[in-house]
């Protein structure tokens, strides 16, 4: 009888570590796998990032550039204008001397 109970306590010990070490390797299983995910999550993340980073440049470079070029318009038609002013006059000078 008791060889039987300390057999029993054996094979119970055993069913147990096994148990133990397939839970053990479950667990490690479960942890690389979210290492991995979390491991992508942040490659994903610092492309964004970056991405980000570079469309903020983009728009940056892009406002200076209307803003030159609303300028350089400002001064062409500066320029027109004080021309087109000089032919109007120029005009109604040559009108009213024909009159």
């Amino acid at each position: 009888n008791l060889l039987a109970i300390r057999d029993t306590e054996m094979s119970s010990f055993v069913v147990a570590s096994a148990d133990l070490w397939l839970r053990r390797a479950e667990v490690e299983e479960k942890r690389d796998k979210v290492h991995k995910e979390s491991k992508a999550l942040l490659d994903y993340t610092r492309k964004a990032i970056t991405k980000l980073t570079e469309l903020k440049r983009m728009l940056e470079k892009f406002k200076n550039d209307v803003e030159k070029q609303q300028v350089e318009q400002m001064a062409d038609w500066q320029t027109k204008l004080v021309m087109m002013d000089s032919k109007e006059r120029q005009y109604i000078l040559q009108v009213s001397n024909y009159k």
